[in-house]
């Protein structure tokens, strides 16, 4: 905890930050770590998991504690975290050479975890990250498939309670909540009921009259058999 803490004591972002040091230095080190472990160093093996665990420990909390110290003023040190943050993201987001439960658990606990960067991106970012959430709630892996597809939906939960959905993303985000519902068991239908209320709940852009037909649409599915 005490090296976290210098870690981000060290990232702290500031005006006359350089790129060569500090957060974005740090970013940039982490994702060489990931690249490395995604892909076992280049030999097209097993993946590399205590790597790419350590990848996102060095990211996770620092990246977090940058964002809320740049979202204050002055505004110019937004920028010196979210281009760093993002690249780091699409890194960590790259398919791995080989698929591995733990790897892929991890990989969404970390996307739970960096919700309060997405409502700064393009909403392309974000919508990379639904699709890939969507497809293991949707088609879980035989191997801890139930683990993962609970994992996939509380990362979702978590999208949705920070704002991160744009109304358009809501309303597809609904599509597949009517789409998936008669796949799923009811708790994993109840959870993606949660992650479509805290989506609907969080987000200040959309129409107060759509607002209220979703939530009463989402009661439909959440009674549903």
């Amino acid at each position: 905890k005490k090296t976290l803490d210098l870690v981000g004591l060290i990232c702290k972002p500031e005006i006359n930050s350089s790129t060569t040091e500090g957060y974005a230095a740090l970013c940039r080190i982490a994702s060489l770590f990931a690249a490395r472990a995604l892909t076992s160093g280049g030999l097209g093996q097993e993946v590399w998991i205590p790597e790419f665990d350590a990848a996102l420990v060095l990211v996770e909390r620092p990246g977090s504690a940058a964002l809320r110290a740049a979202e204050k003023p002055p505004a110019e040190r937004l920028n010196l975290v979210l281009e760093p943050s993002l690249v780091f993201l699409q890194q960590v987001t790259m398919p791995a050479v080989a698929f591995d439960a733990d790897l892929e658990h991890r990989r969404m606990e970390f996307l739970s975890h960096w919700a309060v960067f997405y409502r700064h991106y393009n909403p392309d970012v974000v919508g990379q990250v639904l699709q890939q959430l969507v497809q293991v709630i949707e088609n879980p892996p035989a191997k801890d498939g139930i683990k993962l597809q609970r994992r996939a939906l509380d990362t979702l939960v978590s999208l949705g309670k920070h704002g991160a959905l744009r109304p358009l993303q809501l309303e597809a985000l609904n599509t597949e909540c009517q789409r998936l519902a008669a796949k799923l068991t009811p708790v994993a239908r109840g959870k993606l009921v949660e992650a479509l209320a805290a989506a609907v709940a969080a987000s200040p852009d959309l129409e107060f009259s759509r607002r209220s037909q979703l939530i009463c649409m989402m009661m439909d599915q959440a009674t549903a058999a």
